[in-house]
């Protein structure tokens, strides 16, 4: 993979492990409510203000490099 594409994936890959953490110790009993609250809405401001754009993004690239290869058929 290219650095474009690694860059991405290790934004969205830190995002993932950063809310994958606290919602394992949500699940484990380990964090209030309130504190899972507070998560959520931190979750829907990421999500908000970029996370989601840096996937279209990304997907949109890997699309134009996989039609450049001609990984891609075209119907």
């Amino acid at each position: 993979m290219d650095e474009y594409t690694n860059n991405h994936l290790k934004r969205m890959q830190g995002f993932m492990t950063y809310y994958s953490s606290y919602i394992d110790s949500a699940l484990s009993g380990n964090v209030s409510e309130i504190k899972l609250a507070e998560l959520l809405s931190q979750m829907i401001v990421s999500f908000d203000n970029g996370f989601f754009d840096d996937v279209k993004e990304l997907e949109k690239y890997l699309y134009n490099q996989a039609e450049k290869k001609g990984e891609i058929e075209h119907e």
